[in-house]
């Protein structure tokens, strides 16, 4: 019951946070994200964010594969294509 009342205090917070980041960043000096504006708990380090890209990318890599794969069994492409 905990979690949920987190999680949605989280995400009120967020909305909050998304409120304010627009209204102020038009006065903003210098840009910024909006969790630099405005961190919150629970928000991904700059680390974090590289290793679910990193992440992403190579699933989405697979993935491609595994299409080009099927095209070329299917008889859609003339040469079987690798991805490097």
């Amino acid at each position: 019951m905990r979690e949920g009342y987190e999680r949605a205090n989280t995400e009120q917070w967020r909305m909050v946070r998304s409120v304010m980041f627009m209204v102020a960043s038009p006065y903003l000096k210098n840009k910024m994200s909006i969790t630099d504006f405005f961190p919150l708990p629970g928000d991904p380090t700059l680390e974090e964010i590289k290793s679910m890209k990193e992440a992403e990318a190579e699933r989405m890599k697979v993935d491609m594969q595994k299409k080009f794969d099927e095209y070329f069994s299917k008889g859609y492409l003339n040469k079987k294509v690798i991805l490097a």
